[in-house]
């Protein structure tokens, strides 16, 4: 069984929130995905974890499905320049998201780039839990990029 993280959710300038669910499978075989057991707290600026441990509650399959459909069709090489720019996009935006309040005008763009990469690649039944990490961040990026966000 290995235990992959999620994409990093902000929760400011520097400090990153990801999850570790548990995924078995093999390249034969499909995946099976798990509810998150572990998180992490990361900060950028000094390269460690603030925080990392178990979650509470039992472990649940959620899917025989990793990636959204989209990308099927993706591959390995490609995916990985996509990982990339939604590494980049999510360091913009969390700079953006930082100073708290209502986003501004100069946001929107960054937002929605943002928020279409990660639609392309977060794992569709962990979206619930990826809104939970960080309820206000996707407040804020639902309000700067002008669309709703996935909750579900």
């Amino acid at each position: 069984m290995e235990w992959p993280p999620t994409w990093p959710v902000p929760l400011g300038s520097s400090r990153f929130k990801i999850l570790f669910y548990p995924l078995t499978g093999t390249p034969d075989a499909e995946p099976r995905l798990y509810s998150p057991s572990a998180q992490a707290v990361l900060d950028v600026e000094s390269g460690k974890p603030l925080n990392c441990g178990p979650l509470p509650g039992s472990v649940k399959e959620l899917s025989r499905r990793r990636w959204p459909r989209a990308m099927d069709q993706v591959g390995v090489k490609e995916f990985m320049e996509l990982a990339d720019k939604l590494y980049a996009r999510t360091e913009a935006v969390a700079q953006a998201y930082a100073p708290g309040g209502v986003p501004a005008a100069r946001d929107s763009a960054a937002a929605r780039e943002y928020l279409q990469l990660f639609e392309s690649l977060a794992e569709p039944d962990l979206l619930p839990f990826y809104y939970r990490m960080n309820p206000d961040f996707w407040e804020w990026v639902r309000k700067a990029a002008g669309r709703s966000i996935p909750k579900a």
